[in-house]
C-alpha cells in the first residue's frame, strides 16, 4: 500500500535556498507519492521545477505540476535505499531562484 509523504515549503530566503518540513530528507519506500506544496505567505509563490541534482531517477511518474503543488510516484522497480537528490527552481519576493 503506498503512503503519501507531505513536504512542505515553510520558508523561502534571498539566497535561493528553502526550508523544508522534512529538512531535505524524506524517507519512501516504492509506490509511495511525493507531494510538494508551499505553505502560505512564506515568500515562495510558485514550483517552477523539480529537477534531479544527483543519485538514481527513482521516479516512474517525477516531479509535475498538480495545481498549486506538485507531485511524484516511487517506481515500484526502485533499488532499494535509493537516494534521489533534486533541486527546486521556484518563484517569490526575490524573483526567480534555482
Amino acid at each position: 500500500m503506498s503512503v503519501k509523504h507531505e513536504i512542505k515549503i515553510k520558508q523561502g530566503y534571498a539566497d535561493g535556498t528553502l526550508k523544508l518540513s522534512d529538512n531535505g530528507h524524506t524517507k519512501a519506500d516504492n509506490k509511495d507519492l511525493i507531494n510538494w506544496v508551499i505553505k502560505k505567505n512564506k515568500n515562495v509563490t510558485s514550483i517552477e521545477n523539480i529537477q534531479i541534482k544527483s543519485g538514481t531517477d527513482i521516479f516512474i511518474v517525477g516531479p509535475h505540476a498538480n495545481g498549486d503543488e506538485w507531485n511524484a510516484e516511487i517506481n515500484n522497480d526502485a533499488p532499494y535505499n535509493s537516494e534521489y537528490e533534486y533541486s527546486i527552481s521556484w518563484k517569490g519576493t526575490w524573483g526567480p531562484k534555482s
